[in-house]
């Protein structure tokens, strides 16, 4: 995905405005942890509850990026009076256990535990049991399972599993793992319901950025390539002297890379280039509209506390300033007065360069030119 600038086009009495966010997002993020849904399936009807005395539950398929759960949330139905001593276990494990003939279709059963709960407290009716705190690496495939206790198993004194299909997030197999005193056994009801249990799982996020291609295209701008965790806003800024940044690229990863140039390179002097992730406010100018006496008013809106300019021009060529501020926590309204006789007007937002004294990031990216940049490949 190319870095472009935002762009939206209006006309009101018949004036034609064209006004332009543009700029980048400074600051420190170390610390921070990016998370992503990797499984859900909590959007269907309710098709049941499956409650048994034996351990059991779902093999599932994880969609997005990251293999590292940290939370996991599953329904379930008490039927019960409560005693105080009905309790769950909640258990990973990797389904690479000895191969199974099903059906004539060979399967492999829950095998490596990769994860076990403490038992925590279950209540009677629906309920979503959520547990925090997992930090473990799984498969992109595993099974998740339950084990109930302190219950009878009788339809007075039992607990089950919430039945719902399909997952928005992911994939599950139409069949469940039940684990009896032999070992690990497939059950599934026929497709009616599909065997799928509703739970959802929550991942950490790679959240570390690297220029993956760099190009040095001789007297033209150098093009770098950006990649991190999908749909997280990112800033790329350059500098001459690792101090003061010059915003180049605030845009999202959308599919996973970003590739820009830097369009004010010197040719032949050394050049640092920065990446971070960036506060996901995006700047915009909304609201524009032609008073009586002649001014404009707009709101603004961008990423609070960065310092910015509002600038106006009729051709693109000279731009003079309206305003110099920092973006407060809400939508700002500015006015532009003294443009009944200038006709077309253009309008941008620009986020200042910023000067940085402490130049240690936890989550970001460094590129040094030339020495990180090669030519690029030949056709």
């Amino acid at each position: 995905m190319k870095a472009t600038l935002f762009q939206r086009k209006v006309v009101y009495l018949g004036l034609s405005w064209i006004f332009i966010a543009q700029g980048i997002l400074l600051g420190n993020h170390s610390g921070v942890t990016l998370t992503e849904t990797v499984y859900q399936n909590a959007v269907g009807a309710i098709a049941g509850v499956y409650s048994r005395t034996q351990e059991y539950g779902d093999q599932i398929i994880l969609g997005g990026d990251s293999r590292h759960i940290l939370s996991f949330s599953f329904e379930y139905r008490g039927q019960f009076e409560s005693e105080g001593d009905e309790t769950c276990i909640l258990r990973f494990y990797a389904n690479d256990g000895d191969s199974l003939v099903v059906n004539e279709v060979e399967t492999s059963p829950p095998g490596t535990l990769l994860f076990e709960s403490d038992p925590f407290t279950i209540f009677p009716d629906y309920n979503t049991a959520t547990v925090t705190d997992i930090n473990v690496d799984v498969p992109i495939s595993f099974t998740w399972t339950v084990e109930f206790g302190g219950l009878r198993g009788i339809s007075s004194d039992r607990a089950g599993l919430v039945l719902r299909n399909p997952p928005n997030i992911g994939l599950s197999f139409d069949d469940i793992w039940v684990k009896a005193a032999n070992g690990w056994a497939p059950f599934r009801f026929n497709g009616n319901p599909v065997a799928n249990f509703a739970a959802l799982a929550v991942g950490e996020k790679d959240i570390s950025l690297a220029f993956i291609e760099r190009y040095d295209h001789g007297a033209e701008p150098p093009t770098l390539t950006l990649q991190g965790p999908r749909d997280q806003t990112v800033i790329i800024y350059a500098s001459d002297d690792f101090k003061t940044w010059i915003p180049l690229a605030h845009d999202q990863l959308n599919g996973l890379t970003l590739t820009l140039s830097d369009p004010g390179f010197p040719p032949g002097v050394q050049r640092f280039y920065r990446a971070t992730f960036a506060n996901s406010t995006l700047m915009s100018i909304s609201n524009l509209n032609l008073q009586t006496e002649g001014s404009a008013k707009m709101a603004i809106t961008g990423p609070s506390g960065q310092p910015f300019t509002l600038q106006a021009t009729p051709d693109f060529e000279q731009w003079r300033n309206i305003l110099s501020f920092s973006f407060p926590t809400r939508p700002m309204n500015v006015s532009d007065p003294g443009i009944e006789d200038q006709g077309m007007q253009f309008y941008r937002l620009i986020l200042s360069e910023v000067t940085v004294e402490d130049t240690v990031f936890t989550d970001q990216a460094i590129a040094t030119y030339p020495t990180d940049f090669t030519p690029p490949p030949t056709d």
